[in-house]
């Protein structure tokens, strides 16, 4: 009875193992994120290339 117990904490730890490194690195990500774009605010495209640039 306890190695079957054991074998199926071993199942679901293998089977959860990669959603936890991946949820993992996804909050990581976000944290990172968060703290560079800040100051810089949402991304936004350029409606028109600046005069200066057009070489």
């Amino acid at each position: 009875m306890a190695l079957s117990t054991a074998l199926v904490a071993g199942v679901v730890t293998l089977a959860v193992a990669p959603f936890a490194v991946l949820l993992a690195y996804v909050l990581r990500i976000a944290t990172v994120a968060r703290r560079t774009a800040a100051d810089c605010g949402p991304f936004m495209l350029q409606r028109e290339i600046p005069e200066d640039r057009l070489d």
